[in-house]
């Protein structure tokens, strides 16, 4: 296990984020540390710049499944739900195995009400 996750895992988040940022500057174009880094940010609920750190990583591999679903996870702590359900979605579109966020994905359109359309997209 890496230094970054032991350090999130025992609560350190703050340290993590400055060994995955260590690792981003010997290598911007890494997706994998992008998503590190996003969920990260997730973890002290900085939806902003999680969300930043998912665009950079979709911006470097678009299929990126752990993108698109960390992607989710921002928007959706920035109450944008109906933004998160699209990026859900995509999250399952690029790896069908990914049918046990299902439920994630239930409690959002049920925060919707069903009516996604009532939530501005804002993309």
């Amino acid at each position: 296990m890496s230094r970054r996750h032991v350090m999130g895992r025992i609560g350190k988040h703050e340290a993590a984020i400055e060994a995955i940022l260590e690792k981003i500057s010997l290598n911007e174009s890494c997706c994998e540390a992008w998503n590190d880094l996003a969920v990260a940010y997730l973890a002290t609920n900085s939806c902003q710049a999680a969300r930043l750190c998912c665009d950079r990583s979709l911006s470097i591999d678009p299929n990126s499944r752990n993108a698109w679903f960390n992607k989710g996870q921002a928007l959706f702590g920035m109450e944008r739900p109906a933004d998160a359900i699209h990026y859900y979605e995509g999250a399952i579109r690029r790896d069908p195995s990914l049918w046990r966020i299902a439920p994630v994905l239930g409690q959002v359109r049920s925060i919707c009400g069903g009516n996604t359309t009532r939530y501005k997209m804002a993309r």
